[in-house]
């Protein structure tokens, strides 16, 4: 029996710049690479400040011509990019800061806004305090939209998903104002405050309030970390 072809392959991040882009950047790329490389002669003066003047020269050249055939390339960078920034396309990676995981996760398309610092060579990204390494990169799965026989019959409609789960980055920022000793002669609804306020500044995009995260949260938190 032939090997069925998987339709949503996972592609390494560095790779996905070409297999997710527009065919027009591609035809661009194509054909910029096939032009033949510029070569510049190396010309010789007596003259120290003329010998500079075309040394300099030829290295203009030699910068202009690099990116006028590299502009395809960071302009797929940044299509895919925003591509995972709207969640059009799923990155998953091996997470290893802030604390290592050894299983693959999916990476929050938030982490991909702003301006991430990404190895493109490396596979690898680090944004809001979290780095993610060996990043593979697909289309994003549809919704499960197969309803059961219990939902057919009642026309019940699949609940909406809610907001993520947010105790990674509110246990990240307890655990370093811990060992920074900030909670030290402070009380619980202290502590809460600290936390809250800590959350609202590093990760405004999760926390847009400043009564977010909520009190309780915190408070289970702290709890379950013994701070």
């Amino acid at each position: 029996m032939a090997k069925r072809r998987d339709l949503n392959p996972l592609i390494p991040l560095e790779d996905a710049v070409w297999h997710f882009a527009p065919r027009k950047l591609r035809a661009m790329l194509g054909d910029i690479q096939s032009l033949p490389t510029n070569k510049y002669r190396h010309h010789k003066s007596d003259d120290p400040a003329e010998h500079f003047k075309i040394l300099m020269e030829a290295f203009k050249n030699t910068v202009d011509h690099i990116e006028v055939r590299n502009k395809p390339i960071w302009k797929m960078q940044k299509y895919l990019i925003r591509r995972l920034a709207t969640g059009t396309l799923e990155a998953l990676g091996i997470r290893t800061k802030p604390e290592f995981r050894q299983e693959k996760e999916s990476i929050a398309s938030h982490f991909f806004e702003g301006s991430p610092t990404i190895s493109w060579a490396k596979n690898s990204l680090e944004s809001l305090g979290r780095k993610f390494e060996l990043i593979v990169v697909r289309r994003r799965p549809p919704e499960a939209t197969a309803r059961t026989p219990l939902q057919a019959k009642t026309n019940l409609q699949p609940k909406p998903s809610g907001r993520p789960r947010v105790d990674d980055e509110i246990s990240e920022v307890a655990r370093e104002l811990a060992s920074r000793q900030s909670f030290e002669g402070k009380s619980e609804k202290s502590r809460v405050a600290v936390v809250q306020a800590e959350c609202h500044r590093r990760f405004p995009r999760l926390f847009p309030k400043a009564s977010q995260p909520s009190p309780t949260k915190i408070r289970e938190i702290l709890k379950r970390l013994g701070v």
